[in-house]
């Protein structure tokens, strides 16, 4: 008896009637006629329309659905984003080469320079 109540229980009529919404008054037939009629449609509203709990719970998960899955999404962009280096190891090798140069080019530079302002600091000081 059990099994035949849980049967009854899991047939699709069943199913359907807790899920539908119903709203009685004036709807269109196919003649284009005006008359009172009940419109079943897909929505967990009560009989006047407002909203039952179970419609908000509903709400409910579905925004905490939609948050935990951004938020999961966020993480493995994330993951991805650190796992993938913005700049190849040889390139970044090259900029830091590139980079020595420079400075050794620049002290060179500066080294001539201080050599020929000494030559002229002497020149000023035989003048006088």
């Amino acid at each position: 008896k059990q099994w035949y109540q849980r049967r009854v229980a899991l047939r699709p009529g069943t199913y359907v009637k807790g899920h539908l919404s119903s709203f009685t008054g004036p709807i269109l037939n196919d003649l284009g006629e005006e008359v009172i009629d009940t419109c079943k449609y897909w929505d967990y509203r009560l009989e006047k329309g407002e909203t039952s709990l179970w419609w908000w719970k509903l709400k409910a998960v579905q925004f905490i659905f939609v948050v935990v899955f951004e938020h999961f999404v966020f993480t493995i962009v994330r993951l991805i984003d650190l796992l993938i280096p913005d700049v190849p190891e040889k390139l970044e090798a090259l900029i830091h080469l590139e980079d020595s140069f420079a400075r050794e080019m620049m002290k060179e530079v500066i080294e001539i320079d201080l050599e020929k302002l000494e030559d002229v600091r002497n020149r000023v000081k035989k003048k006088k």
